[in-house]
């Protein structure tokens, strides 16, 4: 059972990006970036923001990002009321 666990964490490690690009267009063109690739291992990864509460900034992107990629998403936690930090399950849809 242990060794069972140990593969699902490496491989939900592996695929995992954190966001700390803090600008709506750095964000964006990292999100962009990675799609493909993080997407290609299991069909979907998790990304931790940093600043997710940043309307203009970051959510902004990570809005546009989803619909532009025609993404689903799964919000896994968050610190905060106003989700200052979020960790977000992204897939296909």
């Amino acid at each position: 059972m242990r060794e069972f666990h140990a593969r699902r964490l490496t491989k939900l490690l592996e695929n995992t990006q954190r966001v700390d690009a803090d600008l709506y267009s750095t964000t964006l063109y990292g999100l962009a970036t990675v799609d493909s690739v993080l997407l290609a291992g299991i069909g979907s990864y998790v990304a931790v923001f940093d600043e997710f509460s940043s309307a203009a900034d970051e959510y902004r992107a990570f809005r546009d990002y989803v619909a532009a990629f025609r993404r689903s998403y799964r919000v896994l936690g968050h610190v905060g009321r106003s989700f200052n930090q979020a960790a977000i399950s992204i897939f296909t849809a």
